[in-house]
């Protein structure tokens, strides 16, 4: 009984020796195969935990001043579309990156609160 030829997923060697059901001529085919595999998949996620970590930078850069203008955050790269969580706070919504929050107020300006044990404090 003679064995098909078997060859790399990754570069298409001729796969001789080894178990039957080999896939890969070695650990550096098969480490590249999957990571191409799946780079793409992760690309998504990584590019908005990028973004989600932006946006607490930004917030805490400007946390001092306790409100901001929306174009002041975005200059710091802030992206309104990616936050945590939301809560609602009396009759406000506050919207968090993590620990640092923010909630609107009068137009474009936004008010910076941080995530204490207790509950929600102003900066």
């Amino acid at each position: 009984m003679e064995q098909e030829k078997k060859y790399c997923l990754c570069c298409n060697e001729w796969l001789m020796t080894g178990r039957i059901d080999r896939k890969f001529c070695g650990d550096a085919c098969r480490n590249g195969y999957h990571n191409d595999e799946f780079r793409n998949r992760n690309n998504l996620m990584r590019n908005i935990v990028n973004s989600l970590k932006r946006n607490r930078r930004a917030l805490i850069v400007l946390a001092e001043k306790q409100t901001a203008t929306i174009a002041e955050l975005a200059a710091l790269g802030f992206v309104q579309d990616y936050f945590t969580h939301v809560s609602k706070c009396e009759e406000d919504t506050v919207f968090y990156c993590f620990d640092m929050g923010y909630k609107f107020v009068e137009g474009l300006s936004v008010h910076i609160v941080s995530a204490s044990p207790s509950g929600v404090k102003a900066v």
